[in-house]
């Protein structure tokens, strides 16, 4: 394989990851096994074109994904444009936040809800269009119309709760009852031609490098030509490819395994440059707006699959303290906000605890976040607030305390409704120090 050639697989990779991390979530989500027990009531699951319900928030116990957040309940459904367009009813949330969020195959999406339209939606149309180059959404005299180039669309519904209240609950089960996603046309017409080639199946003990291909290449016959993108189309024609084959069909294993391992080595080096650094705090303020920037939509594919527009929440993310030590639970720490500088936030902020592998922290009191709706804070007199952060409670009590493991961990602050002060840089978390 030429050096150009060998560059070209790399750049698939940057560019397919996040395509594929999609398909592998599509697929664990519409295939998962139907279950009765506590564990399922904490999934939003569900076969595709059905809508998932998830009714307990997420615990340590959780491990679908990475970096859970405790904030809100879910609604999802993955559907298949392809068997009809589709309308999306919501109920009235009121001054509730809630969001729906429509994610297409190369993980950027839209983001509707209380921010956009305040607590009463109106029917949402979901129409598919593969001639249409990028997604969009409209709002028309009779509601909201997406006009959707993905075959596979994941529509996730945010809804917040007090989880400290049964009650409260009780009553965002009963607005997810309401939720309703029903077909409105008949199946689409499909390019018979584009679809079901043999050659695209996954070759069976294949190394990781053909898997991913393999399974980019499944993916490929779904997408329109036109949401490629130039760039894209030209690598593709560059190593040979053509709807219904396999990429790479003529390349050496060892060659697919080595372009997948450099490509992923470069998304994972790209995760600690995927936004600023304040305070400590990795902040990407340009959430999904990825343009033609590769590496920051596959890093966010990676560590965040799926977020939302930066004008809809932010996430800024802590792995370091103060001095540039990377965080651990043996050590106990204080996030001190001063007098006036709290999240400055039109909805609420919560922050949440992870391992340094991005799963919820088992402790003693089952705290796995704080926030402005946790009512057992304590603020100063000023209205400053200090955020005990260690594995040990500390010795002024668990009024303040967020729980850390014994050993190394992150932070994630999440911004529902940033001001433009957060957006523009104005404002940004304090540094965590070590005591």
């Amino acid at each position: 394989m030429s050096l150009d050639m060998t560059g070209s697989y790399e750049a698939l990779v940057l560019w397919g990851y996040p395509l594929v991390r999609s398909f592998e979530l599509r697929e664990k989500m519409t295939q998962a096994p139907l279950e009765t027990n506590r564990e399922a009531a904490r999934s939003a699951a569900a076969p595709l074109g059905s809508l998932g319900h998830q009714k307990l928030l997420s615990d340590p116990s959780y491990r679908v994904g990475v970096a859970p957040n405790v904030d809100t309940l879910y609604s999802v459904a993955w559907v298949d444009l392809a068997e009809g367009d589709l309308v999306l009813d919501t109920p009235d949330f009121g001054d509730r936040y809630y969001a729906f969020q429509f994610g297409y195959f190369d993980t950027s999406c839209h983001t509707v809800g209380q921010r956009t339209h305040g607590g009463c939606l109106g029917p949402v149309r979901i129409r598919w269009s593969p001639t249409t180059a990028t997604s969009r959404v409209d709002t028309t005299d009779s509601g909201i119309e997406l006009t959707c180039n993905s075959r596979y669309l994941m529509v996730a519904g945010r809804i917040m709760v007090d989880s400290a209240s049964a009650e409260d609950v009780d009553r965002v089960h009963a607005l997810q009852g309401e939720i309703g996603l029903a077909r409105i046309s008949e199946p689409h017409e499909v390019n018979s031609g584009m679809r079901g080639a043999a050659s695209t199946e996954i070759e069976a003990g294949a190394g990781p490098g053909r898997q991913f291909f393999d399974t980019l290449s499944r993916i490929l016959v779904d997408i329109p030509g036109q949401a490629l993108g130039p760039g894209i189309t030209q690598i593709l024609q560059d190593v040979g490819w053509r709807p219904g084959a396999a990429i790479g069909g003529g390349a050496a294993d060892s060659e697919m395994d080595d372009a997948v391992a450099r490509g992923l080595a470069s998304i994972r080096e790209g995760i600690t440059a995927a936004g600023e650094i304040r305070n400590g705090w990795m902040i990407n303020y340009r959430g999904v707006d990825f343009g033609s920037d590769w590496l920051l939509r596959a890093s966010v594919a990676m560590a965040q699959i799926y977020i939302n527009p930066a004008e809809e929440a932010l996430y800024p993310v802590l792995e370091r303290d103060a001095a540039g030590n990377a965080l651990d639970g043996q050590y106990p720490y204080r996030l001190y906000f001063p007098p006036g500088q709290l999240p400055p936030v039109d909805f609420f902020w919560s922050l949440t605890m992870y391992h340094a592998e991005g799963l919820l922290v088992e402790n003693p009191i089952a705290r796995y976040a704080i926030g402005d709706r946790s009512e057992h804070l304590r603020y100063g007199s000023d209205g400053s607030l200090e955020v005990a952060i260690s594995h040990a409670q500390p010795a002024q009590g668990e009024g303040n305390w967020l729980p850390a493991p014994a050993g190394g961990f992150r932070l994630m602050l999440r911004l529902y409704g940033p001001t433009s002060k957060v957006l523009h840089g104005a404002w940004s978390p304090p540094a965590l120090v070590r005591l």
